[in-house]
């Protein structure tokens, strides 16, 4: 749920503790709420005293309960989500580890339910910068762009033992992940310590155990081809924008026939998936103003799936997995995405400068104007370039290195790198 609210990943450590409180008993009563027969306020009244017990001492949030109460009033999918996986945690724990069944038997079974907390998240984020540092140090550049390539756990059950544990391991200047990932796995396999991916659902839910075994035995990973490149749709081959073009002296954009895309895709096909990895630059977004927006996002995004399977928002890091595997394409790309983007940069601030400010300070119609413009400067001057030549390598059919180019991208984005922790994907 990286993506998620923060109210979203406290409401799920919530529902967690009040399953493990009353137990694999009762939590069949939970179809009521699920079916829709019984309401999200029938629920609160139900178990409110339960939240209110466990918010703070057994469920460590920085989320109060009046504000989760108030993000389930506002989107009850949020609601039916947190019951769903709830229920399927207590359901079929023991898939993960017979020693959570714990959670099982009713009343609570001191595990603790962290949520942006300070004793395990806020620690065990410390415990990645020093790896990532040391890893950094030894190579000369850092091995994960942000903690969620290490482990993407949105909320963590820890016993006391865990969270003592790992406040002492801060006190190792010279951890690796290496050292890291056999302490997280000792902690699992005794059942004190989970990190939980939530991803938003409103159907049957599915436990994943991610990076269990070695990437050799991972089916998906190992039988991963590229189907296509192009457009959204598998068959759509891909097309430049075009239709659009860029008057300098005037600062205008001309819309003649507008056609073409943005985004490229990459679609994949495995024993066990389908989907596509999307590549778009965020040429705007309210926070970024005026100024020219260097963000592009990768995102992995199964057939028929509600939430995305992981992102980077990063191009510079998508070239460095890249060239772990050809470091000529890899380097070539970074030096057209940078030397592209300067280009990009350079007509956006002359279009901002001549008419692009009138319409972003201007009323509905002309901001959604600006942003459109935005939007076909990037597309003409940054991903027209990118984008053919992620189709010229990706869509040849020589035998370069391509396939394992997307392996290894896949693993990245889905924190199944060899250095990439363990954890338990809910969706």
């Amino acid at each position: 749920m990286a993506d998620s609210p923060k109210e979203a990943e406290a409401t799920q450590a919530l529902f967690c503790y009040v399953a493990d409180i009353i137990g694999l008993s009762k939590i069949k009563e939970w179809d009521n709420y699920i079916s829709g027969k019984l309401t999200y306020e029938d629920f609160i009244d139900k178990y409110s005293t339960y939240m209110q017990n466990g918010i703070g001492k057994y469920v460590q949030t920085t989320v109060s309960l009046t504000q989760i109460k108030s993000f389930l009033k506002r989107d009850k999918s949020w609601f039916l989500s947190s019951l769903l996986i709830a229920k399927k945690i207590i359901l079929n724990i023991q898939e993960i580890n017979s020693k959570f069944s714990k959670i099982k038997a009713p009343l609570w079974s001191e595990l603790f339910y962290a949520h942006g907390d300070r004793d395990v998240m806020n620690n065990i984020s410390q415990l990645f910068k020093t790896c990532n540092d040391n890893y950094r140090k030894q190579k000369g550049t850092t091995y994960f762009g942000d903690l969620n390539k290490w482990c993407p756990a949105d909320i963590y059950f820890a016993s006391e033992d865990a969270k003592i544990k790992i406040k002492d391991l801060l006190k190792d200047t010279n951890l690796t992940f290496a050292q890291l990932n056999e302490f997280t796995t000792k902690f699992i396999q005794s059942g004190d310590l989970l990190p939980l991916s939530l991803k938003k659902t409103t159907s049957d839910v599915k436990l994943l155990k991610i990076n269990f075994t070695e990437n050799k035995s991972d089916v998906e990973l190992n039988t991963l081809k590229i189907a296509n490149v192009g457009g959204s749709n598998v068959t759509k081959k891909y097309e430049e924008r075009r239709g659009v073009s860029y008057n300098k002296s005037t600062g205008k954009l001309i819309y003649t026939n507008e056609t073409g895309q943005r985004d490229i895709y990459i679609h994949f096909k495995s024993q066990v998936s389908t989907g596509f990895i999307q590549i778009r630059h965020i040429a705007y977004t309210s926070k970024s103003g005026l100024k020219p927006h260097k963000e592009t996002k990768i995102d992995i995004k199964y057939t028929g799936a509600e939430a995305r399977g992981g992102s980077i928002a990063s191009f510079p890091i998508l070239c460095s997995i890249i060239k772990t595997v050809d470091n000529g394409f890899g380097s070539k790309l970074l030096s057209l995405f940078n030397n592209s983007f300067k280009i990009f940069e350079v007509n956006t601030a002359e279009y901002i400068k001549k008419t692009g400010l009138k319409l972003y300070n201007g009323n509905p119609d002309q901001k959604s104007k600006f942003q459109k413009d935005v939007g076909n400067l990037s597309a003409l001057y940054l991903m027209n370039p990118i984008s053919k030549e992620l189709n010229n390598y990706f869509g040849s059919s020589s035998k370069n290195k391509k396939e394992d180019i997307l392996r290894a991208v896949f693993a990245y984005i889905s924190s199944k790198t060899p250095l990439s922790s363990k954890f338990v994907v809910a969706k």
